[in-house]
């Protein structure tokens, strides 16, 4: 498969293994892939998208959980890398421009 806006990826971050994420965009010049992902922990004082488990976002990221994103939690690197797994399908279209307008991209 090959990652596009709107893919859905789990993603290793610091100490964390497969966290749910949800490609941005990718980067026409050198390929890279734009990752938001997401955390159960909430943090009010932020700006934040919320993903509950049994909305149609939240079945298509596969959650268990609700799950935060946030602006600062955002990854830019190679499709390549180890720290991507691909999921199938892609997330809702509401979610991908919830996102965009979050992290800014």
């Amino acid at each position: 498969m090959t990652l596009r806006a709107g893919s859905i990826v789990r993603i290793d971050t610091g100490t964390k293994v497969g966290r749910p994420g949800v490609v941005l965009r990718v980067n026409p010049e050198n390929g890279y892939v734009l990752v938001a992902w997401g955390t159960g922990t909430l943090r009010t004082h932020l700006r934040l998208v919320a993903v509950v488990p049994r909305e149609s976002a939240g079945v298509a990221l596969g959650l268990s959980k609700p799950t935060y994103f946030y602006a600062m939690n955002a990854w830019d690197g190679p499709p390549t890398s180890e720290r991507l797994d691909e999921q199938r399908g892609v997330c809702p279209r509401y979610l991908l421009v919830a996102l965009r307008a979050l992290v800014g991209a």
